[in-house]
């Protein structure tokens, strides 16, 4: 069943009433979560007075190329929505080189994000106390990072080449642990925002149709080496509709995720360089 935006107001509605004269930066990747939360965000600025920018990175670049990218902006420029693109020099390069280096490919674009959004503050010297910063995160999201963990982080040989692994466990479970929580203030102003993470794919996917959002079209190359994709194929073929609440318990009890003091004492910087 598709997320109408009644619920999606009712289930965000106390974090959206903070934001207020606020400034949001969605990282949009052009896939179907980001898209949804730019559909719901777009017709909540109106409501709750926050203005809202898109911001991308061409990365891989043979999934957001320019015939895809005038696709999606053609669709969001009509809604008020300008999207922001930043290019990544010789990005499906370092890529396909990555394996051969001994780093996953996904680490690398994952990386290569990170760093662009750190030097775009310390660019721009936002006034952080004024800034949310949203990313797409869904339920199934949740799910798949915690048998990741204990698949992975847990049980996998640890002398695995970084090319299939990515992160050390530690901290991909400190990444993996903070993505629960739909809202973190840091402690120096910065608020980051994950609106999607009650919601099943099914839900998500049934959005998009019913909304005729635009997404990318073309797969990545690199795609095996996420292992959330093989845990959704799984989901999908299963029929399977988690419970958020059911699934935090599970974190907190069975995977010991740190609490969200652990996150909110975090500096801006720490927080992008070395969790999100």
């Amino acid at each position: 069943m598709a997320i109408t935006y009644e619920q999606w107001i009712t289930d965000n509605n106390s974090n959206l009433e903070k934001f207020r004269n606020k400034e949001l930066i969605l990282a949009y990747s052009g896939g179907k979560d980001s898209s949804v939360v730019l559909h719901f965000l777009e017709k909540a600025s109106k409501t709750y007075g926050f203005r809202l920018e898109a911001k991308g990175i061409i990365i891989p670049e043979h999934v957001l190329t320019e015939s895809e990218r005038t696709k999606l902006d053609d669709y969001w420029y009509k809604r008020g929505i300008n999207i922001f693109w930043q290019k990544v020099n010789d990005a499906d390069s370092k890529l396909r080189d990555a394996p051969s280096q001994g780093i996953s490919p996904c680490l690398i674009c994952n990386m290569t994000k990170k760093d662009l959004l750190l030097d775009y503050f310390r660019r721009t010297k936002p006034d952080l106390n004024k800034l949310v910063m949203v990313v797409s995160y869904s339920l199934w999201d949740l799910v798949s990072a915690s048998i990741e963990h204990i698949t992975g982080g847990v049980f996998a040989d640890q002398k695995l080449s970084n090319a299939v692994k990515g992160k050390k466990p530690e901290d991909r479970f400190m990444e993996i642990a903070q993505r629960f929580y739909p809202l973190i203030k840091l402690k120096n102003g910065l608020t980051v925002f994950k609106p999607l993470i009650y919601y099943n794919d099914q839900d998500i996917l049934e959005t998009v149709k019913e909304n005729n959002l635009p997404l990318t079209t073309p797969t990545c190359d690199h795609k095996e080496y996420r292992p959330k994709r093989g845990f959704a194929l799984y989901y999908h073929k299963m029929d399977h509709h988690f419970n958020y609440e059911k699934v935090l318990k599970f974190a907190q009890n069975a995977l010991k995720i740190p609490n969200l003091a652990v996150y909110s004492d975090m500096p801006t910087e720490v927080y992008l360089k070395e969790v999100i």
